[in-house]
């Protein structure tokens, strides 16, 4: 063979090797090439998942802002209409009716006289009461003269008399003295009992009741008196009259505990009844008693109105209906807000770094969808609706 040939020999063979070799490396480079895209979306993949486990650890939540309460709170209850005064008639004496000057539906004056009760009885003890004052005011002046001439005696001539006898008649003058005294006072009581036979209205008014007949028998003292049925008599236990002053008029309702803080004398109330649809009676607080019952956890209250026109009438059942000024610091919220475990109640409270801060609050008044909160939260405060069990002091949170 010849060099030149063996020359040509070794160069094919060496072009060969570098084929191969650059085969191999751009094999190897293409491998690579995709092993690398394959790490790639293995790690873009890795992100997502790791993003949506990280989104789905952070709860999200809605908020709200705190804003103060502006509207007035309004308040309806029921309520039953009485006379500013009642007052049963009772007789001072007994007797029998003689006559009665007013019926029920009258309007009567102070003073005005009512009915006249017939006293026999008392007459006849006025008479015997004034006769025995007579009799001892004579019988005094006797034990006075006896007293006198026994005294001046015995000035006169101490051993004609002893000390004892002066002493007596002094005595029995004394004690005539006092029975006259007695029979005195006794003839002026049965002469005030006469003038109990004049029934009087105490005040302006209306007669609301009239318990008794021409005839009555009459008792002093009580409001018992005997009264005609179809078997025989009996007794029942009634006054004569009963008045009422309608002028002002005392409407009664029950406030429930959360609104008590709100009732002050003076503050106005609209008193409405179904027989008037379209009126509306303006009342005042005029007094409350200051303590709730023990049951139904209510305060009475009284509203005054004015019946000038005489509409309205005691026993007439009527809404009030109030309008109260809220809370200087109070705050309505959704009851869904409230968070009730263990203990107090709570609020969650969005911070300004998306953390969560729990806050405790006092409850006011109970709305239904809506709650009062008198404390704990102030203006601007963003409360979390509808916190869940995740929702923690601390925790990170997410706005939507």
């Amino acid at each position: 063979m010849m060099p030149s040939q063996n020359k040509e020999t070794n160069q094919s063979s060496d072009s060969n090797r570098k084929s191969s070799i650059s085969l191999i490396v751009i094999i190897v480079l293409i491998i690579a090439a995709l092993f690398s895209i394959g790490l790639y979306f293995r790690w873009v993949n890795w992100r997502e998942i790791e993003e949506r486990v990280v989104n789905n650890s952070i709860p999200n939540v809605r908020v709200i802002n705190a804003q103060p309460e502006s509207e007035d709170v309004l308040l309806t209850l029921p309520g039953f209409v009485v006379a500013y005064n009642v007052s049963p008639i009772l007789a001072r004496t007994n007797g029998y009716l003689k006559a009665f000057l007013v019926d029920i539906g009258d309007e009567v004056k102070a003073n005005q006289l009512l009915c006249q009760i017939d006293t026999p009885d008392v007459d006849a003890e006025s008479i015997q009461a004034n006769a025995d004052l007579e009799s001892a005011i004579a019988k005094m002046q006797i034990a006075k003269i006896t007293a006198d001439r026994w005294a001046g005696l015995y000035k006169q001539d101490p051993e004609s008399i002893s000390k004892q006898e002066v002493d007596q008649t002094s005595a029995e003058y004394e004690s005539a003295i006092a029975v006259v005294s007695a029979a005195q006072a006794h003839a002026e009581y049965l002469e005030v009992l006469k003038g109990f036979k004049y029934v009087y209205a105490p005040f302006d008014g209306i007669i609301v009741e009239r318990n008794i007949d021409l005839g009555s028998l009459i008792s002093a003292g009580n409001e018992t008196m005997t009264t005609p049925y179809t078997s025989g008599y009996e007794t029942v236990s009634q006054p004569l009259f009963k008045i009422a002053s309608t002028e002002v008029l005392r409407v009664f309702v029950e406030v429930p505990q959360p609104y008590y803080p709100f009732i002050k004398d003076g503050v106005n109330a609209q008193v409405s009844v179904a027989e008037y649809p379209e009126q509306v009676f303006t009342g005042v607080i005029d007094r409350n008693a200051m303590a709730l019952d023990q049951v139904s956890r209510t305060l009475l209250t009284q509203v005054n109105i004015e019946n000038k026109e005489n509409l309205l009438r005691p026993g007439l059942y009527t809404e009030v209906k109030f309008s109260f000024k809220p809370y200087k610091d109070s705050f309505n919220i959704p009851v869904g807000a409230l968070i009730i475990r263990d203990g107090p109640p709570f609020v969650a409270i969005l911070k300004e770094d998306n953390t969560v801060g729990m806050q405790q609050v006092q409850i006011g008044k109970d709305y239904g969808k809506s709650i009062q909160i008198i404390k704990g939260l102030k203006e601007g405060d963003r409360v979390i609706l509808n916190p869940n069990y995740r929702i923690r002091d601390g925790i990170k949170v997410k706005v939507v």
